[in-house]
């Protein structure tokens, strides 16, 4: 994994930004079964939104013109918006405001 990304690569760097190396990340302490890790195929690469980190658990889809990024851009906002008005999220407002 790369040690000296900082916030601003976030917005800077193209394409994928760090490769998770599943040696470095310690075992949990849990009795539980764990899933084989499986990377992306060069298809679901064109295809979904998984160019930070390999991983992709929202499965948002790839904009394939200005006008799909847009679109994705404004739900989001918009999403955003519903998050800090009393009547969409009243129950966790207040935490948020603090």
């Amino acid at each position: 994994m790369k040690d000296n990304l900082r916030l601003t690569d976030v917005s800077t760097v193209e394409g994928q930004m760090v490769s998770i190396d599943l040696k470095e990340i310690p075992e949990l302490a849990v009795d539980m079964h764990t899933m084989p890790w499986k990377p992306f195929t060069d298809e679901q690469k064109e295809n979904t939104a998984c160019i930070l980190d390999e991983v992709s658990v929202l499965n948002i889809p790839k904009p394939k013109s200005r006008e799909e990024e847009e679109e994705l851009v404004n739900k989001f906002l918009s999403g955003m918006r519903k998050l800090f008005t009393k009547e969409n999220n009243w129950t966790f407002l207040p935490m948020l405001e603090m």
